[in-house]
């Protein structure tokens, strides 16, 4: 009886112990649900922004400025219309005037300033009776200043084709005389951006077998650089 006794108590013992320690397994292993805290701070909400549209009057206005950059060599075209004694008719003439047009080309030095040759051919005198016809070649400098100013100096010889329609009998003939040229007047800077604008006014003389014969021609013009 005592050992049944005992047997039995020993049996009881290992079912309480059996079913705590379940107990406990069971309550590691849950997961237990999380409540939300009511301190807990709210979850942030990304917005895309949208740029406010801009005003057209806070726009930036585009501007573009050209500069008259330095040129390393420039050229120019012009005409010029010539008054003045008609050379080698001096005795017979008076003074008349002349048409021609004129090229030059140079190396610029130091921006302002240029030396190169130049070029003109023109009809002067009273075409038909006393007309010359000249075609004169030259050394050339020029200088324009920072507002506008030109002057320059050409010199060279003068190859000139004389005709004397006055009688019945026509009289032609050639000659070669030198001559020396100056120039004052307006002109845009030496720039190998855009054209370059000129007008001056240049007094000439030329040194013939009869002496000095001084003629002016006033010059409009146009030209460029690189």
């Amino acid at each position: 009886m005592n050992g049944n006794l005992k047997m039995m108590l020993v049996w009881v013992g290992s079912l309480a112990s059996t079913a705590a320690w379940a107990q406990d397994v069971g309550t590691v292993n849950e997961s237990p649900d999380v409540e939300e805290r009511d301190d807990a701070p709210p979850t942030p909400v990304l917005t895309p922004l949208t740029p406010e549209p801009l005003d057209a009057a806070d726009l930036p206005v585009p501007t573009l400025e050209i500069e008259r950059l330095p040129a390393n060599t420039s050229y120019e075209f012009a005409m010029q219309v010539s008054f003045g004694q008609v050379a080698y008719f001096t005795d017979v003439a008076s003074s008349w005037p002349g048409f021609g047009l004129r090229a030059g080309w140079g190396k610029n030095l130091g921006g302002n300033s240029r030396i190169g040759v130049s070029g003109a051919a023109s009809i002067e005198g009273e075409f038909g009776i006393f007309t010359l016809l000249t075609l004169e070649p030259g050394v050339a400098f020029d200088f324009v200043g920072n507002r506008g100013g030109l002057f320059g100096v050409t010199a060279g010889p003068s190859f000139v084709h004389t005709r004397d329609n006055s009688t019945v009998l026509r009289e032609q003939g050639f000659a070669l005389a030198p001559y020396v040229a100056a120039r004052v007047g307006w002109s845009q800077t030496f720039s190998s951006v855009g054209r370059r604008l000129f007008l001056y006014l240049e007094p000439k003389v030329r040194f013939t077998e009869f002496g000095p014969v001084p003629i002016a021609a006033f010059v409009v013009g146009s030209g460029g650089g690189r």
